[in-house]
């Protein structure tokens, strides 16, 4: 116990000088010293800790009081789903925003005020809803708080915070212009749905599909791999809803509805495809519009994280970071098409013969909430999640204290009945072998099966200049991220480096940024590109960086010293993590040797004959 005063710095900026005799924390990554302490790096640190308290403090949340009972029962909708299931704050998610590191940041200088019983803290540099945590945490503990100068912002800045508000207006109007172009899928009509005691149920994502195959009525999809043929060899019928997602590269509506009127097309075929938006309607639009005003009343009668209802102990000055996000969650445009896919899983799930067993791309986000919800109201069977790509350490929507496993499904979570894992590195990062008996099912790794016969990759001819490929996130902060710091780092470098930049399916870097690197666009399977690259920079939050890992290629991974590290490889010694313009300049300096692959079972199951699949298909019950 040293009782020195603490200065948190809420935001990127950093003190110049620092005084003896006070404890300065900084807000993201620094140099750490003895008077200067990182909050995101000591929630690095002790990450396993942190997030465990996390995941328990958001479960929670879902039981807060509110006007006589709890919040979970509070939000129920008209077909007996909660909304609470659909807010940000229960998806837990680190991509929609910063939420998550926000809290954990907090409950880092929580332990730190245990730790050095300061006789004050001063917070310089914070937004409104850090004050007030920060405040509330100052007077559980008993310590003085001072607020420093507020954090300046931009004229930019602040016209962009005010663009989204009020936010039930710019929701009407995103809405609109969503059902004015989707409405074009009705054309599609109602499907003839497979039927029979053994027919399959699946969703997914229209996107990755072999283009090919589809243009002659043939359905195949990188994230199932040969699943479909599995199910063609046991004759049994598999009906698919796909979800339209827009991106760069995926197809638009138009070429959406007629490719799936070419998988139809074939009476005899035991495949039957669609989309949710098919079922739109007039009366589907006004009952989403009579819930959403609903969720609008509620949002101002209850205020479950600006104190009412706080329960003590529970650490209740951290819900100022909740605030916003849950108001947009009910009020917002997601708060709209949230509710416009509980009434279209729930027509499908109606309409649909009951279906033997279900399968679903699994990263647990609100549209899935109303799909089991629907599944299990409508009486169909067995339901699997599909884990279908890896499963990071810090990925919060995955993970699971699964202590209260049980007390969640009692308050109602529309959870699957098992969630499919692609091999060890998912299960562990999991945490399996606490997970409930059976929750947990092992399948192939269909989306990575191009790894059970990898090429022996080796470098194309060399040539007198460095080629560096560069792998983009979801993420348009990790993608300008990687590209600036890439920027500065070309500045400093003396070879000659040409550039190729791999785009995210979810994401299109800007025409500055690639300018900026000198950077030429590129596609196609990671190995192809592999071949005609020296050297590897990949953004932090994709998984490709264990393609490039497991190839064996030089490479190191930007990480953003304002973000948690979600890569999937953080605690692996041997991978080079930057995050200065110095640190990647002197990677693209040196020479490397070969590269040197590594064993790809160590990650994913492989089995070509797809052994586990077919069990899980052909034995549902097992």
């Amino acid at each position: 116990m040293t009782g020195r005063p603490i200065v948190v710095w809420a935001s990127s900026e950093t003190p110049g000088e620092i005084p003896d005799g006070h404890l300065h924390c900084l807000w993201d990554h620094c140099a750490e010293g003895e008077h200067r302490l990182s909050l995101l790096a000591y929630v690095e640190r002790h990450g396993g800790r942190l997030r465990d308290r996390y995941l328990r403090w958001v479960e929670d949340l879902a039981d807060s009081e509110c006007l006589g009972g709890s919040l979970v029962d509070k939000l129920v909708l008209s077909n007996g789903l909660s909304y609470w299931w659909m807010t940000r704050a229960a998806e837990r998610s680190p991509w929609r925003s910063d939420t998550a590191a926000t809290v954990l940041r907090l409950m880092a200088l929580e332990e730190l005020l245990r730790e050095e019983s300061p006789p004050t803290v001063l917070l310089v540099g914070a937004d409104r809803p850090v004050a007030r945590a920060v405040r509330g945490l100052c007077l559980e503990a008993g310590v003085r708080f001072e607020l420093g100068r507020q954090l300046k912002r931009s004229l930019r800045v602040q016209l962009r915070q005010l663009k989204p508000h009020p936010h039930t207006i710019q929701a009407i109007v995103l809405f609109g212009q969503l059902i004015w172009r989707r409405w074009r899928f009705r054309q599609l009509g109602r499907p003839t749905w497979q039927s029979g005691d053994n027919s399959v149920f699946f969703c997914s994502y229209f996107v990755s599909l072999d283009r090919s195959a589809a243009e002659v009525g043939d359905f195949q999809s990188t994230y199932w791999g040969k699943v479909p043929e599995v199910l063609n060899e046991s004759e049994r019928g598999h009906n698919w809803v796909h979800l339209y997602v827009g991106t760069y590269n995926a197809p638009d509506i138009d070429e959406s509805i007629d490719l799936v009127e070419r998988f139809n097309d074939e009476p005899s075929r035991s495949d039957t495809h669609t989309f949710p938006e098919a079922y739109l309607s007039f009366g589907v639009l006004v009952r989403v519009l009579r819930q959403w005003f609903r969720l609008l009343v509620c949002s101002i009668r209850i205020r479950p994280f600006t104190g009412r209802g706080a329960r003590k102990g529970d650490s209740h000055w951290l819900r100022h970071i909740l605030a916003k996000e849950f108001l947009l969650s009910l009020r917002g445009f997601e708060a709209l098409t949230n509710l416009l896919f509980v009434e279209l899983f729930d027509r499908i799930s109606a309409e649909m013969p009951t279906q033997a067993s279900g399968y679903y791309l699994c990263e647990n986000i609100a549209w899935e909430r109303a799909l089991v919800h629907a599944w299990r109201r409508h009486g169909h069977g067995r339901l699997v999640g599909v884990a279908h790509a890896t499963i990071r350490f810090w990925d919060l929507r995955y993970q699971q204290d699964w202590r209260v496993w049980e007390r969640r499904l009692e308050w109602g979570a529309p959870e699957p009945d098992h969630l499919a894992v692609n091999g060890p590195m998912a299960f562990q990062s999991l945490r399996g072998d606490e997970a409930p008996s059976g929750f947990l099912l092992h399948c192939e790794a269909v989306r990575y099966e191009r790894l059970v016969h990898r090429p022996d990759l080796g470098r194309s001819q060399p040539t007198d200049r460095c080629r560096l490929l560069v792998f983009c996130e979801w993420s348009s902060v990790g993608t300008s991220f990687v590209l600036s710091l890439l920027a500065s780092a070309l500045a400093e470098v003396d070879r000659p480096i040409d550039v190729a930049v791999k785009p995210h399916p979810g994401h299109m870097p800007g025409d500055a940024e690639l300018a900026a690197v000198g950077g030429r666009l590129v596609d196609g399977q990671v190995e192809d590109l592999l071949a005609d690259c020296d050297l590897v920079l990949v953004s932090n939050a994709t998984s490709t960086v264990l393609d490039v890992y497991i190839f064996g290629w030089p490479m190191v991974v930007s990480l953003s010293p304002s973000q948690l590290n979600l890569n999937d490889l953080r605690d692996d010694s041997d991978v080079a993590f930057v995050s200065t313009s110095e640190e990647l300049a002197s990677f693209l300096s040196l020479e490397h040797p070969p590269p040197s692959p590594r064993l790809a079972r160590k990650y994913f199951d492989l089995d070509p004959e797809l052994t586990a699949w077919r069990r899980i298909l052909t034995q549902p019950d097992d």
